[in-house]
């Protein structure tokens, strides 16, 4: 979306047009950006070009990470973008840990990981260049060891068609398949400059939104697991779908390139484009069809919003309570075990539940959020009681820390 301010500048703004529906909140930025640069902005100056953010998150690529376990919300895309073409490898401020499953995930069998406090791990970094393998390099300080420099700089030679890396007094082979993930666990690292300039600074610490979007997930998936499962099942159609539609227009525009003569007078090339294009309208009406879908499964989800909302606020109180005694710091991994037993102490409701239909090659998901389906009258004070739920056990392990309970109120 871009914003033609008259006389001043044309404003590029990453967010969604006013309007469109994403299953989660509008993040603060979105809202405040014109605010921010002091911006008298009416609706008459306003010139709504393009989504940028539904047309990334809607690509092939952005979709086949997000099955592999990226969080969905913009900030994890915007790091996964960084992470894939970045010209330096990545190092990534991760001290929830979030950024090593998802490259775990992503990488998978092949992945290597090696810890950097590990005094050998070398010799397995040397194998991993000359085999190939990506390498994920987890626990690194604030001081980088100068033998990566090498790797870090890729100070890369050819000798007799064969591309080699110095390593330390060593040659190694360079397989050009070889990738680099670094991560460290300190949420505030102090880096050289110079070391900053060798690789790619990500700061991948968990956000509110991409919290709320996990746990969302999570509640969801415990409530009703056949709706969660349905949406992945839809994601991954998207994504094949896309990656086939653009399949077919490069094989199109390379037939093109290929042609010699009258494009007329090639009947084989005439055959495959009429193939093509038939073939491009029926993904394109799947596609379309899975939206649809996917868009009726998020407005079902987003039923237990407020528990999402309420499970991320948690969170990050607890995560200033360090602040108070730095004794008590909670990992994200307890957190979502303490989400998880709140949402399976609930017993569900007495509603009526939608039914699922698929029709065709489309899957067509329908009536999960039918006006017939009204929500139970109960569901309300259900959705209260499993919040409560989640505030009561967090602060259970609180309170059985005197130094820090003495740091709340204690009611009269």
């Amino acid at each position: 979306m871009s914003l033609t301010i008259p006389g001043r500048m044309n404003l590029w703004i990453v967010g969604l047009p006013e309007g469109e529906e994403r299953g989660q909140p509008v993040s603060f930025f979105e809202n405040r950006l014109p605010q921010f640069l002091g911006l008298q902005i009416e609706s008459s100056q306003l010139q709504i070009e393009s989504a940028y953010w539904i047309a990334v998150h809607r690509s092939a690529p952005v979709r086949i990470l997000q099955n592999q376990g990226l969080p969905a919300d913009n900030y994890s895309t915007e790091n996964a973008i960084l992470v894939k073409m970045s010209n330096n490898w990545p190092l990534l401020i991760d001290p929830q840990g979030q950024a090593r499953s998802w490259i775990t995930k992503m990488e998978g069998q092949e992945l290597l990981i090696l810890l950097a406090t590990d005094p050998g791990y070398t010799k397995l970094l040397e194998s991993a260049i000359r085999m190939g393998y990506p390498v994920l390099l987890h626990e690194l300080t604030e001081q980088i060891d100068p033998g990566l420099r090498p790797v870090l700089v890729r100070e890369i030679y050819s000798r007799e068609g064969q591309d080699y890396i110095r390593i330390g007094n060593k040659e190694v082979e360079y397989n050009s398949n070889f990738r680099l993930y670094m991560t460290t666990r300190i949420s505030n690292p102090n880096f050289l400059p110079a070391v900053c300039n060798l690789v790619t600074l990500i700061n991948c610490t968990v956000t509110f939104e991409g919290l709320q979007e996990q746990l969302l997930s999570r509640v969801v998936k415990r409530q009703h697991p056949q709706v969660e499962e349905q949406l992945g099942q839809l994601l991954q159609s998207i994504a094949n779908d896309l990656v086939t539609l653009r399949d077919l227009e490069n094989k199109s525009l390379s037939l093109f390139q290929k042609t010699e003569g009258h494009i007329l007078d090639d009947q084989d090339l005439i055959d495959t484009l009429q193939q093509s294009k038939e073939m491009s309208k029926e993904i394109k009406l799947r596609v379309e069809a899975s939206e649809e879908n996917e868009r009726k499964i998020m407005a079902a989800r987003k039923k237990y919003l407020p528990m999402a909302t309420r499970g991320s606020v948690m969170y990050f109180v607890m995560d200033e309570l360090a602040k108070l005694n730095c004794m008590y710091q909670f990992s994200l991994h307890w957190f979502m075990r303490i989400f998880t037993e709140s949402v399976s102490d609930m017993h569900k409701p007495h509603t009526r539940r939608p039914q699922a239909r698929f029709t065709g090659r489309s899957n067509e998901f329908r009536n999960l959020t039918s006006s017939s389906a009204k929500m139970h009258i109960g569901f309300r004070s259900y959705l209260q009681n499993m919040m409560n739920t989640l505030t009561d056990n967090t602060y259970k392990v609180h309170i059985q820390h005197p130094a820090l309970a003495s740091s709340f109120p204690t009611a009269a």
